[in-house]
C-alpha cells in the first residue's frame, strides 16, 4: 500500500480522535488552518494524547507517524510508562517534570498506591509538604500494609512539625517491616523532638544495627 494512503488514513483517524476528546472537529473552516491544541478545549486531555493527535494531523505527510499502528501506540501510553518516566525524571532531579508524569500515571490508574508514594516523595522534594502528606495519605488508604507509605507519611509529618503523628507513622512502618533501619531512624527523630532522649537513642541504635538507613 502506498505510504501516502497509509498516512491519509492516519489523518482521518486523527480527526476522529480529536473530535472524541474535544467535542468538535479539528478543522472548522479550511484544512490550511492548524487545529487548536485539544487541551485548549479540554484541559483534561493528557499531554501524550494531544501530542499524538497533533502529529497525526500534520499538514505534510512526512511529519505524521510512519503508520497507523505507531499512531495508536502513541495514544496508548500506559500508566506504567508514565510511572517509569516519573522515576527516571526523579533520578535526574527533574522534580516538576516527574510530578507531571506521576499525575498522568494516576489519571490512567487512580488505584495504584505506589504511584502516590512516589508523587508524595517528589512533592516532599519540592517542599510542598501539605500536598505531600495528602498524597501519601491516599497511598496509605489504597494499601494500608505498605511500610514505605507510612515512612513517607512520617517524613511529611516531620516537615509539618507533627511529631506525635510522625512517631505513629514510623511505628506502623516498623510493625509492617521490622528490618527497616530508615523507619527506626525516623522513629528516633520523632522521639528526640518529643523530648524522649533515651527512647530516641534506642531507636537510633536499632537503626545503626540494621545498617540500611536511607
Amino acid at each position: 500500500m502506498p505510504i501516502n494512503i497509509i498516512k491519509s488514513d492516519q489523518f482521518a483517524l486523527g480527526c476522529i480522535a480529536y473530535e472524541l476528546v474535544t467535542g468538535q472537529r479539528p478543522f472548522l473552516n479550511s484544512r490550511t488552518e492548524s487545529p487548536i491544541p485539544p487541551s485548549t478545549l479540554n484541559p483534561a486531555v493528557p499531554s501524550h494524547i494531544e501530542k499524538a493527535i497533533m502529529k497525526s494531523l500534520s499538514e505534510k505527510h512526512i511529519d505524521r507517524y510512519e503508520d497507523i499502528v505507531t499512531f495508536i501506540n502513541a495514544l496508548e501510553k500506559t500508566a506504567q510508562h508514565w510511572f517509569d518516566e516519573g522515576r527516571s525524571l526523579t533520578s535526574r532531579r527533574k522534580y516538576e517534570e516527574a510530578l507531571i508524569a506521576y499525575e498522568q500515571a494516576i489519571r490512567l490508574d487512580p488505584n495504584d498506591g505506589i504511584v502516590y508514594n512516589h508523587k508524595g516523595a517528589v512533592l516532599y522534594k519540592l517542599q510542598r509538604y501539605e500536598e505531600a502528606f495528602s498524597t501519601i495519605e491516599q497511598a496509605v488508604r489504597l494499601d494500608p500494609n505498605d511500610a514505605l507509605a507510612y515512612s513517607c507519611k512520617g517524613a511529611a509529618l516531620y516537615c509539618l512539625q507533627d511529631y506525635v503523628g510522625m512517631l505513629v507513622a514510623f511505628e506502623q512502618a516498623i510493625r509492617l517491616d521490622p528490618y527497616n533501619g530508615s523507619a527506626y531512624y525516623g522513629k528516633g527523630t520523632a522521639l528526640n523532638n518529643l523530648g524522649k532522649s533515651r527512647e530516641s537513642e534506642r531507636a537510633y541504635e536499632m537503626a545503626r544495627q540494621l545498617g540500611n538507613i536511607g
